[in-house]
């Protein structure tokens, strides 16, 4: 899958619309090369993901048709409806393909980890341009405008929790015997994980940005709805955590470090301490 570095996103809702001819915006070219972290780097070869150079939101556009119609073909019967209900809402012009679910997995478990992550990514970029774009409209004083973007980013973390899930669409047994050994030395470097990229970076730093605006009061209400999406994505990674590791065992990187904690109870406090960049409670 083909994606721009998070670093060239735009700040502008028009990149989730189709190309509207003569009166939209130029389009934002981004070289290939961009700095990532050796671990970022990883993340992107293990997942099928290539940072090139082009029109950053042709590139987006294309991942999101590609990845879509790839999981949306393959989404088991009792996800099906909530996820294709939620890419609908967050990308009403996009359109999504006809496909009924299937009756039973068509996918071994790598490849609902694989094409989960990689919808993940597409969504984690979507959601880094609508915040961006709500924090440039509320440092400019356009309240309404920032509230578009906000209500964009509670529609796109609603479609992110439903892509964790997706990506535990497979017997926990196969996660330990087929998938975890995948992300274990010598395959890649030890505490490799899946939260090791570099769009998570890039919304991470645009979620520090939005506490300078967090307490707008006329921006209160979308940016409590905010809050509670992005509560349900955290919530969500906590509940693959919980399918495919367990209440007590350490994660890949949490052993990595040698440290024992449960990854469980690590998730929990990652997002807490997400959910104080949105309320602008810390700074960490």
């Amino acid at each position: 899958m083909l994606l721009a570095h998070p670093h060239a996103l735009p700040d502008r809702l028009t990149m989730f619309h189709r190309r509207a001819a003569h009166d939209e915006p130029p389009p934002v070219s981004c070289a290939a090369t961009h700095t990532r972290t050796p671990d970022e780097a990883e993340h992107d070869e293990f997942f099928g993901i290539r940072r090139v150079a082009g029109d950053v939101e042709t590139l987006w556009r294309a991942a999101f048709a590609t990845v879509v119609e790839a999981v949306v073909a393959h989404t088991p019967s009792y996800q099906h409806e909530e996820l294709c209900a939620a890419l609908t809402a967050a990308f009403p012009t996009l359109g999504l393909p006809s496909v009924q679910p299937p009756n039973e997995p068509l996918w071994h478990g790598l490849d609902y980890w694989v094409r989960g992550h990689q919808l993940f990514a597409v969504l984690t970029q979507a959601a880094t341009v609508s915040l961006r774009y709500a924090c440039t409209r509320a440092r400019l004083g356009d309240t309404t405008a920032a509230a578009t973007g906000l209500v964009a980013t509670v529609a796109v973390f609603r479609c992110s929790a439903a892509a964790l899930q997706l990506t535990a669409a497979f017997a926990a047994e196969e996660y330990r015997q087929r998938v975890r050994p995948l992300m274990e030395p010598p395959r890649v470097t030890q505490g490799f994980s899946g939260i090791l990229s570099v769009d998570h970076r890039a919304l991470v730093h645009v979620l520090r940005k939005w506490q300078c605006y967090s307490e707008i009061r006329e921006l209160s209400g979308e940016a409590a709805l905010m809050r509670d999406a992005l509560a349900d994505v955290y919530a969500a990674h906590v509940g693959v955590c919980e399918r495919f590791v367990g209440e007590q065992a350490p994660s890949l990187r949490t052993a990595a470090t040698g440290q024992q904690s449960a990854a469980v109870r690590v998730l929990r406090a990652l997002g807490r301490r997400r959910l104080g960049l949105v309320d602008g409670s810390t700074d960490r």
